[in-house]
């Protein structure tokens, strides 16, 4: 077993995950599917049944140059030679059914991430280092129909943090990789990155998608039809509050709506500035934080209504990861409604127990005493 604690306020709660080892694609080098370094991608496999199957991608950030690559291929996030094995399954990966009750007996599948683009490059000729990010996800999806993907009918993708933003720009792709006929709809958790300015102005996010959509050539790779409609810019197709309109499969985005990576890396707001808000014993940045959910509830905005959505007042990121913030963390918009977890919610959508998608918007900052405080 693997542990982690995180921590309630106060109250520890120890996360229990099953330890998964690691396989090699060692047949991909064929195709030209590798990671950053030249070395063949990965995944885990937990068996389960074999008409279910959840596959979930790895996260981890972008590189945005050729240094910033060169260096991310010197772990774990650009080479398999530095994957850890095995890894801990827990929260939607768990095979534990108080922790996971709607997929714990599903086949569950993590694929390491380690091209450094959300699995979206295509690059023929390497520059040093190989962008095959989209090579991988076809390398794997194959090698899994192979194991018993083919006999499956349903299917849920999901990611954390990049590989949230890899679900959205791959739901379709990975779509039209399995059987007609087969169920397959896509769970973001905290992949919803937003084009907000820091205090002082600037894009920080749209500049770090540009530089990486440029990089690793990804004009040739993202959805045509969304940048013919926005006039060849492909950045604006990196983005989730443009791509969600492009994708076909039912679509959950699961994030809070104070994101702690992109409170940091997008707001330039430190932990430190914040600490005391998740204590609730003050708040200085408290009009920067409302700012912040109002631009994200802005972009969620634009009326598709078979879009799911549970978004809560937290500051966290990635909640699908862990047992704890799987299961503790509630919300309730609606007074029709009981308080419900990440994981009843992303249920009820998946298998269809409520009349409509639902798009659960918590209160503001400070209503909600659930969320978990991540270290």
């Amino acid at each position: 077993m693997f542990f982690q604690v995180l921590s309630l306020h106060a109250f520890p709660v120890i996360v229990h995950a099953v330890l998964v080892p690691i396989t090699y694609l060692a047949a991909s080098n064929s195709s030209g599917a590798v990671c950053l370094d030249g070395s063949v991608p990965a995944y885990h496999l937990l068996p389960g049944a074999s008409n279910s199957w959840h596959i979930s991608l790895e996260g981890g950030g972008w590189c945005d140059s050729v240094v910033s690559c060169a260096n991310r291929a010197k772990g774990h996030w650009g080479s398999s030679i530095y994957m850890q094995s095995p890894t801990g399954f827990a929260g939607s990966l768990s095979n534990d059914a108080s922790v996971n009750p709607d997929f714990f007996n599903w086949t569950q599948v993590f694929v390491r991430y380690c091209d450094g683009a959300s699995f979206t490059a295509d690059v023929e000729e390497p520059l040093v280092l190989y962008f095959r990010g989209k090579r991988i996800l076809r390398a794997v999806i194959d090698d899994l129909r192979s194991k018993g993907l083919s006999n499956a009918t349903q299917v849920l993708l999901s990611g954390c943090s990049a590989g949230g933003l890899s679900t959205i720009l791959h739901c379709n792709d990975v779509q039209s990789l399995l059987d007609p006929g087969v169920t397959l709809k896509c769970l973001s958790d905290a992949g919803f990155f937003i084009n907000t300015s820091d205090p002082g102005g600037h894009y920080l996010m749209s500049k770090l998608y540009k530089d990486v959509v440029s990089l690793h050539k990804l004009e040739n790779t993202l959805d045509q039809s969304c940048i013919g409609d926005s006039n060849g810019d492909a950045t604006k197709c990196f983005f989730p509050e443009i791509m969600k309109a492009y994708v076909k499969p039912p679509l959950f985005l699961l994030n809070a709506a104070y994101d702690s990576w992109q409170l940091e890396h997008g707001l330039n707001l430190s932990r430190d500035s914040y600490n005391s808000c998740i204590s609730y014993s003050s708040c200085p940045p408290v009009e920067l934080l409302q700012g912040f959910r109002a631009s994200m509830l802005d972009a969620l905005s634009g009326g598709w209504s078979s879009l799911a959505l549970y978004i809560n007042a937290c500051f966290t990121h990635c909640q699908a990861t862990w047992d704890a913030t799987w299961n503790i963390p509630k919300i309730n918009d609606k007074a029709s409604l009981p308080c419900r977890s990440p994981a009843q919610s992303v249920g009820d959508w998946y298998f269809e127990r409520t009349a409509q998608p639902e798009q659960a918007i918590d209160c503001a900052y400070p209503c909600n005493p659930t969320c978990i405080q991540q270290a």
